[in-house]
């Protein structure tokens, strides 16, 4: 009979030798559970007159339109901070969505987006850039006022190596933007000086929390 309780006894603390070590096991490699979230970050949201986008001084001129003649113009956002920490993750997938909407008589020959990790390379150097976009000119009635705005918009797919850059240390993007007007070749067009042009930008990603 001692014998069969020491047996019994010996069975029961390899059996608790053995959850232990389980439990040991489970508790060194857990499996974490993970999900997926939709996350969209807007990049800028920018309204641009005309006389700041050809660089034309429109003080005295009150009326709803007069003609003018200039030659090819080139506008530059200053460049802004983007915090974009709430889409820190794994990365699955996104893109980013840029729209115009262009409320001037002339149209846009292109429109470019340029987004980097540091600020002064945002135009020398940048890591992503989206565009050229181009716009039609809206439509104007016979007094050169617009009647009806053109709308653009471009839908560009992030690569995993260019969703890098949401991995800053410092949580912030940096974002500028280009617009390229032609010239009027020496023709007179008619605008009017609270025309103007509107954009947009937003990030939108697919990340996995662990």
């Amino acid at each position: 009979m001692k014998n069969k309780a020491l047996l019994k006894c010996g069975i029961f603390i390899a059996s608790m030798a053995m959850v232990i070590s389980g439990i040991n096991c489970s508790v060194a490699n857990p499996v974490a559970p993970s999900w997926e979230v939709d996350v969209k970050i807007p990049l800028f949201y920018n309204n641009v007159n005309i006389s700041d986008l050809l660089k034309l001084d429109v003080s005295a001129n009150k009326g709803p339109g007069f003609p003018i003649m200039f030659e090819k113009a080139v506008f530059v956002s200053e460049v802004m901070a983007v915090d974009v920490t709430a889409a820190k993750g794994i990365f699955e997938d996104g893109h980013i969505e840029y729209t115009m909407i262009n409320r001037l008589g002339i149209g846009i020959d292109s429109a470019t987006i340029f987004i980097s990790r540091s600020a002064s390379e945002v135009f020398q150097s940048p890591e992503i850039i989206i565009g050229p976009l181009s716009v039609a000119a809206a439509e104007v009635d016979d007094q050169g006022c617009v009647v009806n705005p053109s709308t653009t918009q471009l839908t560009r797919v992030l690569g995993h190596d260019e969703a890098k850059i949401l991995d800053n240390e410092s949580g912030l993007v940096y974002v500028g933007y280009s617009i390229n007007v032609s010239g009027t070749d020496g023709q007179a067009i008619v605008i009017n000086p609270q025309e103007s042009l509107f954009s947009k930008a937003s990030l939108s990603v697919k990340i996995k929390m662990n």
